[in-house]
């Protein structure tokens, strides 16, 4: 019983034992706290205002421009794939070892 409780605990003890020299073992030593410069936020007030909504006569005429070039981009589309395509003839195989 002693055993069992000593099993779990003993790897406990040693990793908490471990990590006290973490710098030393890593090489590379803590920053000093007092070097650090401290950290500025950003005030508030001089955030601007936000812009203004855009009028719904100019948001209306956008959203109609970009629905007829939605439509001829579609119709173009259509087009394309309409058409008949060749397959072009592919290249005879080369032959690595020829003589």
């Amino acid at each position: 019983m002693l055993v069992k409780r000593y099993r779990i605990l003993l790897p406990l003890v040693l990793l908490s034992a471990g990590c006290t020299k973490l710098p030393d073992v890593g090489g590379m030593p803590l920053p000093k706290l007092g070097t650090q410069e401290p950290v500025t936020y950003r005030d508030l007030s001089t955030i601007p205002d936000p812009p203004s909504p855009t009028p719904f006569d100019t948001s209306q005429s956008a959203i109609q421009q970009l629905s007829q070039e939605r439509g001829t981009t579609q119709a173009a589309a259509d087009t394309v794939r309409g058409e008949s395509f060749t397959q072009p003839t592919s290249a005879p195989p080369k032959f690595m070892f020829q003589q």
